[in-house]
Order: structure tokens, then C-alpha cells, then sequence
């Protein structure tokens, strides 16, 4: 597997909380079963991918990635941001704060989610 195409992997799993095989394969390109051979060399490099038949695959927490390097202000700024607008009339924006918020619940320990401003 290439760099680009296990980091793409990477990013489609941290995408969203499950993720189907197909969807992979057609996000990435490649059929399903180079997603299985795929999925298992991210396993062998430690990373924990739970998958489950006809349900999808999700990063386990040691396959998250690492928090984000912005100040806590920051963060926090982009946090207000992404709920001023997730209800907007505007599908697209509605749409992507709504993954961003998703994706950062996802990245933020539990621990620094209430204190940053980001609601469960």
C-alpha cells in the first residue's frame, strides 16, 4: 500500500464514526477487497480498526489522531464557529459543521471536550 493511499485511508476512517468498506473503496478508488487487505497492514502498524460485517469500520482510540495543535482559545474560537453556523440554510455549510463538530468529539479527549466548549 502506498503512503498516500494509507493516509487517505486514514483520513476517511477519522472522517466519520463507521465507514463501510464500499464507501471506502469508492472514496478511495480501489475495490473492496484491496480495502480488507488495506485496512489489515494499518492493523499490523498498530492501529485499532474495529470492523463489523455489514456495519462499517471505526478507528479505535488508539488509532485517533493526535490532538489538535491549536492554542485553547483557538480551538475554542473554531468550536463557537462551527455551531454559530451548523444550522444554517446553507446544505453545505449545515453539512460540514456538523462533521466538523463530529470529528472533533472524536479527537478531543473526553476529559478537555466540556472545557473547550464541546458538547457530547
Amino acid at each position: 500500500m502506498s503512503a498516500q493511499r494509507s493516509m487517505m485511508l486514514f483520513m476517511q476512517l477519522s472522517a466519520r464514526e463507521r465507514v463501510t468498506a464500499a464507501e471506502l473503496a469508492e472514496a478511495l478508488g480501489v475495490n473492496v477487497r484491496t480495502i480488507y487487505r488495506d485496512v489489515e497492514l494499518l492493523r499490523n502498524c498498530g492501529f485499532t480498526i474495529e470492523g463489523t460485517p455489514r456495519v462499517g469500520y471505526a478507528l479505535g482510540e488508539t488509532g485517533r489522531m493526535p490532538p489538535l495543535l491549536l492554542p485553547d482559545d483557538e480551538l475554542r474560537a473554531l468550536i463557537a464557529g462551527a455551531y454559530a453556523v451548523r444550522n444554517s440554510s446553507v446544505e453545505a455549510i449545515s453539512h460540514s459543521a456538523r462533521a466538523l463538530l463530529a470529528r472533533l468529539r472524536r479527537m478531543v479527549p473526553p476529559r478537555s471536550r466540556a472545557g473547550l466548549g464541546l458538547k457530547n
